[in-house]
């Protein structure tokens, strides 16, 4: 796969903003890789609290590289940043909170011998944490999605389902295929993060940069890969994740638009397809992808059409996710401005809509997802249950544990991440996938 014996296989690039500790934790899970023909790159757009001591550990390891730009960037800007420094035949960027089991370079580079790809996707395994500082580790983890053999996918297919907007953009139903097309859990060839370039200018745009990638990767790539397995495990919690604090809370979102200057942010939020209703995930996604269709010469791009039906219908459950509105008026007006988007529509499709809200429907579990895809037995569940033997209980002998709060509590990240990688392992073995 490596044509140039100059290059490593792979940049792991990092953008981080004050999390040490994450930092630190990720780049240690990161030296422990099996596989060593790989380059860390880790820009450090700061504002309070800097990351160098975590890269000071590995000043003599050649393979890890430490930036701080010149001045605080946007999140799109610090991404594109230390992009530009990537170096590898492929490149994937991750969160500093998502952490790599030990063979993870490894299981990539092998299925891409066999499975040559531009594009390639993962999904990561979720680690909940509940307190995590420098003396204190608590954490809850169970494994999630059952994993399978390598497979490709058609991208066209992927943004039709996209646009649609028939299934939330984070829906449980999607499971592993919510990951589908993005660098955030994947990886990109640098020939295709060239064409990306050369097409929309920049590989990451605002507002959502891991949406503009994803969607401008999918219209670009000629092979994408779903690797069928996951490579990292993700720490999880309301008070780390950007994405939640702008679900729930309209100050967050404010935050978000105001590290945008007024160049940047303008054009794109004039482009929401939902005008003027900035609250939600949904409407967010939707414009991000207006923004790179409008940009695009990819006849599979330019004429997929978003549905605004159902856009409205996540639209208006998004804003029944708010919890912390700046004010009642606040609240007030944007309720209101979808009820007038709402009356714009035929008397058949209000009805339409109005329906779908009232019955408000269950969303339906991925059939990947563990309790559902190890069979319809029920297993007794054992406390301390090893990994070796849950993977034994699940793909042998065809059982599931169903008992709701069934997490493996932790003290230690080592020991969640030795059971992590021990049931993907054995899992493999057990399902032929290797």
């Amino acid at each position: 796969m490596n044509t140039n014996s100059l290059r490593p296989f792979i940049s792991i690039v990092i953008p981080t903003r004050d999390r040490p500790d994450y930092v630190e934790l990720c780049l240690s899970c990161l030296a422990k890789q099996t596989f060593t023909d790989f380059e860390v790159i880790v820009s450090d757009n700061f504002k309070n609290l800097s990351c160098k001591a975590a890269l000071d550990i590995y000043v003599e390891d050649k393979r890890f590289h430490y930036f701080a730009p010149t001045r605080q960037l946007s999140m799109c800007d610090n991404w594109d940043f230390v992009l530009s420094k990537a170096q590898g035949e492929y490149v994937t960027l991750i969160s500093e909170k998502y952490m790599f089991r030990p063979d993870a370079l490894a299981t990539l580079h092998r299925v891409l011998q066999s499975h040559p790809a531009e594009l390639v996707s993962w999904w990561n395994e979720t680690l909940m944490i509940n307190e995590f500082s420098d003396q204190v580790f608590s954490g809850n983890y169970v494994p999630h999605f059952k994993p399978k053999v390598a497979e490709y996918f058609c991208p066209i297919e992927v943004l039709q389902q996209r646009f649609s907007f028939e299934i939330p953009p984070y829906s449980r139903s999607l499971g592993p295929s919510e990951c589908y097309g993005k660098i955030y859990s994947g990886c990109y060839h640098r020939n295709l993060i060239s064409r990306i370039i050369k097409q929309h200018g920049r590989v990451f745009s605002p507002i959502s940069p891991d949406i503009t990638s994803m969607i401008a990767a999918l219209s670009l790539a000629r092979t994408c890969l779903d690797l069928g397995q996951p490579l990292m495990l993700a720490c999880t919690s309301a008070n780390v994740s950007t994405g939640y604090q702008c679900m729930v809370n309209t100050a967050s979102i404010k935050e978000y638009f105001a590290s945008f200057s007024e160049q940047e942010i303008r054009p794109y939020l004039s482009k929401t397809p939902l005008e003027n209703l900035w609250v939600g995930i949904t409407n967010g996604v939707a414009r991000d992808y207006c923004v790179i269709q409008s940009q695009s010469s990819e006849p599979r791009l330019k004429n997929i059409p978003i549905n605004r039906i159902n856009l409205l219908i996540r639209a208006k459950e998004d804003l029944d996710k708010v919890i912390i509105w700046a004010n009642d008026e606040e609240k007030h007006e944007l309720h209101q401005t979808w009820l007038n988007l709402l009356n714009e529509c035929s008397e058949s499709d209000k009805d339409y809509i109005c329906q779908q809200l009232a019955e408000k429907q269950q969303v339906p579990p991925s059939q990947h997802e563990i309790f559902f895809a190890g069979g319809i037995k029920e297993a007794t569940y054992m406390h301390k249950l090893s990994a070796k033997r849950r993977a034994e209980i699940n793909w042998l002998e065809n059982k599931v544990f169903r008992i709701k709060e069934e997490f493996l509590h932790y003290d230690n990240f080592d020991d969640a991440m030795a059971y992590f990688s021990e049931y993907f392992r054995v899992s493999e073995e057990l399902l032929l996938i290797k």
